[in-house]
């Protein structure tokens, strides 16, 4: 990510405001650092760092890093390169935040650089002609909603656009603040008001428009004479979503594209900038300097670029098995999906056949061998469960449970009660959902009754369209040791896509308690 800083004295104050920042972390890094010249910390604080300036004919360019080790994932490190470049006048600020994984990593929310939501709190900052900033621009006049249609219409447009509009009949999707600071410097965010929104829709059409409480991505490129809706997303609200959850969701997006679809001359990194600077240093040495000293300036060279190669190669490395991991999980969901759309053709033609005929529909089969458990879960359940494959192999290769009809009772009581509930809260949906786990004989229970106790014990995960989620409740029936006397469904709703997600059944888990 990158942008245009203002004010005064703007090179020195984005120095200054990044060496605070880097100081929080790491506070061996010298003081003297603040006035823009370079360092090197190494080992004498809780994080290495080092920074660089290069001063050329036409301007100038100070660019750091610092390495941060993850608190809570061993062997994660949190690697922020900060770059600011003065020429012709005009001073850029750029920031990228890397993550580097010496082993399979665990999937995570991105994130801005910190710094960079700081330098637009405190320095006056531009992209795309228009200002940053940690609050989201309010558009309610019809000048207003000209200049916003003129930022979304513009073909050069470098950052893309984030519209929420205000809540007419359905809660907001996420709240425009609190998005706008989560992505200070990546993307525009703007609130649309009512009266704004119905005016795009007059001038646009729905299809390109936003509108009650709805959520729309704008992205670089975008024309309201010829774009296609489908390549700008549009986000609902529905009931039962959390704002944080729908929040998250944006920020991924938005943020997994601006590493996709960075441009190559935004401004280089840290480590072409420092040899860039080392190589002039040796170039107006060499006239000077004798030849042992120079025979150290190679050696020392040498050395900083056999440790940055290793470092690249690890970052590569970390790239690489991401992309595989992420282009072998695209092609498991596409697969999903396209499953799960032939599976809700065939229910549907079931019940159109069934309409057609004067017949009633086809009633769902009792579940009555668990070795055929996956067969029955596609042939019975609706898409608004998903059953995760390990949860499916663990029921037909373990499960020993003598009653298999009121296991899939209890399948067909979160299918039918408990999905309605969490669609459309409401004490009547509540008390009938409550009903029929009573008739039962099942409670739904909290897997832990610590916050964040479950991350401690990764069987309880699920991964589910790239990202890793933690089955926190579960359904219990019976109890004791005998697996052949009781049954456990490990579930998590999925906010997003209003499904819940069955990560594993119908086996007892282990935890703190071990109930």
């Amino acid at each position: 990510m990158s942008f245009e800083i203002g004010g005064e004295l703007p090179f020195q104050s984005a120095i200054r405001e990044a060496i605070k920042w880097m100081r929080e972390r790491n506070p061996a890094i010298p003081t003297s650092a603040l006035e823009g010249e370079a360092f090197e910390v190494g080992g004498g604080g809780v994080a290495p760092a080092q920074s660089i300036v290069l001063n050329f004919e036409s301007g100038r360019v100070w660019a750091a890093s610092l390495d941060d080790p993850d608190k809570t994932i061993a062997g994660r490190t949190w690697v922020t390169e900060i770059t600011v470049g003065e020429q012709a006048g005009r001073v850029l600020f750029g920031a990228r935040l890397i993550n580097v994984t010496l082993r399979t990593d665990d999937p995570f929310v991105p994130s801005l650089p910190g710094v960079a939501r700081q330098v637009v709190e405190r320095l006056p900052s531009r992209a795309d002609r228009t200002s940053l900033s940690e609050r989201a621009r309010r558009v309610n006049t019809s000048q207003e909603l000209d200049d916003m249609i003129d930022l979304l219409d513009d073909e050069s447009r470098r950052l893309p656009v984030v519209v929420i509009a205000d809540k007419v009949s359905r809660p907001v999707f996420s709240q425009p603040n609190s998005l706008a600071r989560r992505l200070a410097g990546a993307a525009h965010v703007i609130a649309l008001g009512a009266d704004a929104a119905r005016g795009l829709i007059r001038r646009w059409g729905k299809p390109l428009s936003v509108y009650d409480g709805a959520a729309r991505l704008y992205r670089p490129g975008f024309r309201s004479d010829r774009s296609d809706p489908y390549e700008h997303p549009l986000w609902i609200p529905r009931n039962g979503s959390t704002s944080g959850g729908r929040a998250d969701l944006v920020v991924s997006r938005v943020l997994a594209e601006s590493v996709t679809t960075a441009r190559r001359d935004d401004y280089p990194r840290f480590n072409v900038i420092r040899q860039a600077a080392a190589a002039r240093e040796i170039a107006a040495r060499r006239a000077t300097a004798t030849d042992t000293d120079l025979s150290r300036l190679f050696e020392e060279e040498n050395q900083r670029l056999t440790d940055e190669l290793r470092k690249v190669r690890q970052e590569f490395d970390q790239w690489l098995d991401d992309s595989e991991v992420s282009r072998r999980e695209l092609e498991r969901r596409v697969a999903e999906i396209g499953a799960e759309l032939a599976r809700a053709r065939a229910q549907n033609d079931h019940l159109r056949a069934a309409l057609a005929s004067g017949q009633p529909p086809k009633q769902r089969e009792p579940l009555r061998d668990l070795r055929e458990f996956g067969t029955w879960a596609e042939d019975n359940l609706s898409t608004n469960i998903w059953v995760a494959p390990k949860a499916v192999k663990e029921t037909e290769k373990n499960g020993v449970f003598d009653n298999p009809v009121l296991l899939g009772e209890a399948l067909f009581m979160l299918d039918d009660f408990y999905v309605s509930m969490r669609r459309e809260p409401g004490p009547g949906r509540r008390l009938a959902y409550e009903s029929r786990l009573s008739e039962l004989n099942c409670s739904d229970q909290p897997c832990f009754s610590i916050r964040n106790q479950i991350k401690s014990f990764p069987q309880y995960s699920v991964t589910y369209n790239f990202e890793r989620l933690w089955c926190d409740q579960h359904i219990k029936y019976g109890s004791g040791t005998d697996p052949r006397r009781f049954f456990r469904i490990y579930y998590h709703w999925h906010d997003a896509d209003q499904v819940l997600l069955i990560g594993h059944m119908p086996t007892h888990l282990d935890n703190n308690l071990t109930n």
